[in-house]
């Protein structure tokens, strides 16, 4: 018989965590697993996360809530799961939140609703429900949101169109 050695896990790196001035991490398509890194929390010059099209599993924390210059976070097309924590909803410099392609479920925080830089929100193909946070869109130059098949109730936030700037809204 023929035994096939198993390829390890490929994880993020723990030293990565040390590099307190990194302003960007892109580890995308890179087959990353296991849960993301509560560690991140300790890079508070983050401003940037792509770790989008990898296989990170588990919850988002709520220590991401920490990172306060963070603008743009993309872990779309994971295996990432759970509600997300409402703190999240806090992180008041964000232009671009996309996690498509998970399975994050429960309602999406109300916080997203008082964010000031949003631009691109993209969460298509999780299982999120209850209503959408109702003053989306109210203080935010909001371009692009696509939110299709998930299970939203209600209807769209009355302040959705209210900055003039959306250009793309798909909501299949």
């Amino acid at each position: 018989s023929t035994y096939i050695n198993p390829v390890p896990a490929k994880l993020i790196p723990e030293s990565i965590f040390e590099l307190e001035a990194l302003g960007t991490l892109d580890i995308c398509r890179n087959q990353i697993s296991g849960n993301f890194p509560k560690l991140i929390s300790k890079l508070r010059n983050l401003w940037k996360i792509e770790l989008f099209h990898n296989n990170l599993t588990g919850e988002l924390p709520v220590e991401l809530a920490e990172l306060n210059l963070l603008q743009e976070f993309d872990i779309s097309a994971n295996q990432m799961y759970g509600t997300l924590p409402p703190e999240i909803g806090k992180l008041k410099k964000l232009t671009v939140f996309h996690l498509h392609i998970n399975n994050f479920s429960g309602e999406f925080p109300a916080g997203f609703g008082d964010m000031q830089f949003l631009t691109a929100l993209s969460i298509y193909k999780n299982r999120f429900s209850g209503p959408f946070p109702e003053n989306l869109g109210r203080y935010s130059p909001l371009n692009s949101i696509d939110i299709s098949e998930n299970q939203f109730s209600g209807g769209f936030p009355k302040y959705l169109c209210q900055n003039g700037n959306l250009q793309y809204l798909l909501a299949l």
